[in-house]
C-alpha cells in the first residue's frame, strides 16, 4: 500500500508541476510551501500531502522530497520530446529531397 501511494505521490507532483507550468514552490520557496502548493492544487488536505510524503520516504530511502526524481522526470520528457521533433525535422527534409527528386 506505501508503495502505491509514494508513486502516485511523486506522479501527482510531477503531474501539478507540468499542470502549472512551474516547478511547486518555485526556485525561492520553502518545501513547507511547496507542500502546500500541491495539497491546494490536488483539493486535499495538507495533512494528506504529508502523509504522502512519509510514505514517499519509507519507500525512497534517502530521498528527503521527490524534487530530485520529479526534475529527472522533466529532462527526461524533454529529451525524448527533442528526439521526436529531430525525427520529424529528418522526415520532412527526407520526404523534401523526395519531392525534389521526383520533380527533376
Amino acid at each position: 500500500m506505501k508503495g502505491g501511494r509514494a508513486v502516485m505521490f511523486l506522479a501527482t507532483w510531477y503531474i501539478a508541476e507540468v499542470m502549472r507550468e512551474e516547478p511547486l514552490g518555485g526556485p525561492e520557496a520553502s518545501f513547507t510551501e511547496a507542500m502546500r502548493q500541491h495539497a491546494t492544487y490536488w483539493e486535499q488536505s495538507e495533512r494528506t500531502s504529508f502523509r504522502d510524503l512519509l510514505a514517499f520516504r519509507a519507500c525512497f530511502p534517502g530521498e528527503e522530497d521527490p524534487r530530485r526524481i520529479v526534475g529527472e522526470l522533466h529532462k527526461r520528457v524533454e529529451l525524448q520530446q527533442q528526439v521526436k521533433a529531430e525525427k520529424g525535422s529528418v522526415a520532412r527534409a527526407t520526404a523534401a529531397i523526395g519531392l525534389v527528386a521526383v520533380a527533376t
